[in-house]
């Protein structure tokens, strides 16, 4: 499966039900973002890391790396 297809099956998930869906799948999981609060955050590239946008405890945006 492509990054692209398990972006959108996780975009509208809550943290909790998206986050045992990536650990279940070998990706590590790291929130950058709560509603309007953006969170510094290294930016080394780390392939299996998945990087969560949440907006009222819901899966708004994710990219990898």
């Amino acid at each position: 499966m492509s990054e692209e297809q398990i972006k959108q099956i996780l975009l509208g998930l809550t943290e909790k039900d998206a986050t045992r869906e990536l650990e279940d799948t070998g990706y590590e999981v790291r929130v950058v973002a709560v509603d309007d609060e953006q969170f510094l955050v290294t930016c080394d590239y780390v392939p299996t890391r998945a990087n969560l946008s949440l907006r009222d405890g819901k899966v708004t945006d994710l990219f990898f790396g």
